[in-house]
């Protein structure tokens, strides 16, 4: 695990880790568009504990400018979802 962030940290994008890092990171969201194709939020009907572990990785993700990966319909689920998260009094 060092070994791989490092290499991560010091060659970024050119590190032979990162297409496979990235690779995980898109599964994982359409995993949790698949979730969110029958329920609104992770667990259920309502927002729970299991939002809050899928949300981090959804805003780096936005932060980095890869929304696209989800908006526009591409990912239906996860962008009503990150959509209604953003709209809760505690998402700040």
């Amino acid at each position: 695990v060092r070994t791989v962030r490092k290499t991560l940290f010091d060659y970024g994008t050119d590190s032979p880790y990162f297409s496979r890092a990235c690779q995980t990171l898109f599964s994982y969201v359409r995993d949790l568009d698949n979730a969110l194709s029958e329920q609104p939020w992770v667990a259920g009907q309502t927002f729970s504990i299991a939002d809050c572990g899928a949300l981090p990785y959804v805003i780096r993700l936005q932060h980095m400018g890869l929304a696209s990966l989800w908006s526009g319909g591409r990912l239906p689920g996860v962008e009503r979802w990150f959509a209604a998260a953003q709209r809760l009094p505690a998402y700040e």
